[in-house]
């Protein structure tokens, strides 16, 4: 009886664990593309002609208000917008 009870207790502890390691992960991955095409939207991009991931920070281009072309980086963990300059 109690090697059940012991053997129930640990596989807890590991889906506890496990499912807190999958969380972690997932945030470290931060800002999604979606997130990223929203930021530079907010940011008075009409077009978005590219937008890639390039290490911890997603780099695009795209047209502005008159068709002007600009460039952005938004930082992928705090989108925070590191560019956001005519081309």
């Amino acid at each position: 009886m109690q090697t059940k009870l012991i053997t129930a207790l640990v596989g807890s502890a590991c889906l506890l664990i496990g499912s807190q390691t999958m969380a972690a992960t997932a945030g470290e991955a931060g800002m999604s593309i979606e997130d990223a095409i929203k930021k530079a939207r907010s940011l008075g991009y009409t077009e978005i002609e590219e937008i890639e991931a390039d290490g911890d920070e997603w780099e695009g281009q795209g047209k502005k208000e008159g068709d002007e072309e600009y460039e952005f980086r938004i930082d992928r963990k705090s989108g925070e917008v590191l560019k956001d300059e005519e081309d």
